[in-house]
């Protein structure tokens, strides 16, 4: 038995498909005992990460001999060992006439079974660019997100999940308006797929489409309506869209799920304010005391007029933070000094704080993006 039995094991065992890449076997009648013997014969090894010290090879393991080569150099060296005589295996025989035969069975056996592997291996791959997020294949040792795409997609255009792939590549580059058109070609494709009017919504506000938002969320909602109290989203796209009063509800309906978040208070207060004036919003401010982000309880106590904007800003350095989590806070910080003042009337200081919040303190996750769509949203 080996490592690679581990995870073909675990998927049959939670009644999944094993993929076709996978070289190793389900265990699972050995361990009820159906079986007593896997039946291997022989298996293939490969190390293809770029490393500095250590050459790409290839090689196939059977219960006696060891073949492998470094196929980069050219030709490419070779190793041959006998386990039996040589366990340590000190000795190459790839060279040695007597052991011919054997050598050029191995080599046909490694160029077999390293057909079949990488074969599935590319199949396989189209398939888990589903799963290729933001990040998750940067430049560097495990390869590089673009040419993965780029691969997946030269062997099937219209792959969905390399289509998904390449919208998240350029959405977390800021470009989302190529992000939607490879997201506009999916919901065509996959009509009754309602995640994926979820997943354009979301491209769509953030390249400022409002209306656009608003209606793949109700789509996705039409299917999925035990998640519209969940929908905040929904919530920021009606704000942004001008129908505060809709804004209202959905926050209202939000607070009966996420009672501890003080964003929730705050856009609440925002959209009351747009309808009914400043002094009203404060009057209906939710209240919130579950929110442990810093410096977010100072953010809800600045709305409710207990405390002054440089309270908020001498809040984010308790505790000696980091540079990254400083960061993090302050872009909170401004964020929500930013709206504050718009509310107030004060549009200077508001888009001071807004500009600090989508530009110098930029954060590359949900709120630091609305930041920025807030920001091109004053600019217009």
């Amino acid at each position: 038995m080996l490592n690679v039995d581990i995870a073909p094991t675990i998927v049959s065992l939670a009644d999944g498909r094993v993929p076709d890449g996978y070289q190793g076997r389900d265990l699972g009648p050995m361990i009820n005992a159906q079986e007593k013997d896997i039946g291997r014969v022989d298996f293939f090894c490969e190390h293809r990460m770029n490393h500095s010290t250590i050459p790409k090879w290839e090689g196939v393991r059977g219960k006696r001999f060891k073949y492998a080569r470094y196929y980069e150099q050219d030709p490419p060296f070779e190793f041959l060992h006998d386990l039996k005589a040589d366990p340590m295996e000190l000795k190459n025989l790839a060279n040695e006439a007597g052991f011919r035969d054997e050598l050029n069975r191995l080599r046909k056996r490694c160029d077999e079974l390293s057909s079949q592997y990488n074969e599935h291996a590319k199949k396989d791959a189209v398939r888990a660019l589903a799963k290729v997020q933001f990040g998750v294949l940067e430049q560097g040792q495990h390869g590089n997100t673009q040419d993965a795409i780029s691969e997946a997609l030269a062997l099937d255009p219209e792959s969905p999940d390399a289509l998904l792939a390449r919208a998240d590549f350029h959405e977390k580059a800021g470009r989302f308006g190529q992000a939607l058109k490879d997201l506009d070609v999916l919901v065509e494709k996959l009509p009754d797929i309602s995640q994926l009017r979820q997943r354009r919504g979301v491209t769509r506000f953030f390249h400022g489409d409002m209306k656009g938002a608003i209606s793949d969320f109700d789509a996705y909602l039409k299917k999925n309506p035990a998640r519209a109290p969940h929908h905040w989203q929904r919530g920021l796209a009606y704000y942004y869209a001008g129908e505060f009063e809709k804004g209202i509800k959905q926050f209202e309906i939000h607070q009966d799920v996420n009672s501890n978040d003080v964003e929730n208070a705050v856009w609440h207060f925002l959209c009351v304010n747009r309808v009914k004036g400043f002094a009203e919003a404060r009057k209906s401010l939710i209240d919130i005391k579950g929110d442990s982000r810093v410096p977010m309880a100072e953010v809800q106590k600045l709305f409710a007029a207990e405390l002054g904007p440089e309270d908020v800003l001498a809040a984010v350095e308790v505790g000696n933070p980091d540079a990254d989590e400083l960061r993090n806070r302050l872009c909170y910080a401004h964020l929500y000094l930013g709206l504050w003042y718009e509310a107030k009337g004060d549009a200077k200081q508001s888009l001071d704080h807004i500009r600090k919040s989508a530009v110098d303190y930029s954060m590359p996750h949900y709120m630091g993006e609305v930041a920025r769509v807030h920001l091109r949203a004053r600019k217009k």
